[in-house]
């Protein structure tokens, strides 16, 4: 059996009533402003339904309360979105993390040589670092400290207006420096190396290929794929 997949800025009870919609999928930001207008279809709605959710920071408690998203539950893209969502007391029931498309990254990787050389052109023995993600202050983007996977010496909330708290990671510069110092004498001096880490990135992301990740997140619809 196959669906076909409507997309659309908001959902409405009447998308809900009509006959060919099968199940109700949101993809949203877990603030108050970006799900108020879920909570009355979502609640309405007596088919398969899911919301699958991202956020940058702890929504501000407050504002959670006086609505009605802790009635609804959530499919977190992340631990970091399940903890800050469940601080606050939102119903988290899953966590399906962001899925590869490796067709896309192979065709990168096929035709990466042509933007390595003009980089290695335009940039000469400049250490040159790829960084693929928005542009948001809690990346640490000034710092180079993109949220390493290594533990921080300090974490800080700063307000972010009036829906949300940033989480803030700081990392000893030392570190930071040491790593990068080792990343350029790799790329510079241990081509084998760094070919080994290149197909163990290549390796590492087959792991999340979406055809095998968003399985788990089609089950909250009820959408077996085989």
């Amino acid at each position: 059996m196959g669906y076909d997949c409507e997309f659309k800025s908001t959902i409405t009870i009447h998308d809900i009533n009509r006959k060919d919609t099968y199940a109700v999928l949101w993809f949203q930001l877990a603030l108050v402003e970006f799900l108020n207008d879920a909570v009355f279809p979502y609640i309405y709605c007596n088919k398969p339904k899911a919301i699958y959710v991202t956020i940058e920071g702890i929504p501000k408690k407050p504002n959670v309360i006086a609505s009605n998203l802790p009635r609804l539950e959530y499919i977190a893209n992340s631990e970091f979105t399940a903890n800050c969502l469940k601080m606050v007391g939102m119903k988290v029931i899953d966590v399906v993390h962001h899925g590869v498309d490796m067709d896309l990254a192979n065709k990168a990787v096929q035709s990466c040589s042509l933007l390595r050389q003009k980089l290695m052109n335009q940039f000469k023995d400049r250490c040159k670092i790829l960084y693929v993600g928005r542009n948001d202050p809690r990346k640490g983007l000034p710092k180079l400290a993109f949220n390493f996977v290594y533990d921080y010496v300090e974490e800080k909330t700063v307000s972010a207006g009036a829906s949300q708290w940033w989480l803030f990671h700081d990392y000893p510069p030392e570190f930071l420096a040491e790593m990068m110092d080792y990343a350029i004498d790799v790329f510079k001096n241990d081509k084998k190396q760094y070919a080994e880490y290149c197909m163990k990135a290549m390796e590492h992301a087959e792991k999340w290929d979406y055809r095998k990740v968003y399985r788990r997140l089609l089950k909250h619809i009820n959408i077996e794929v085989s």
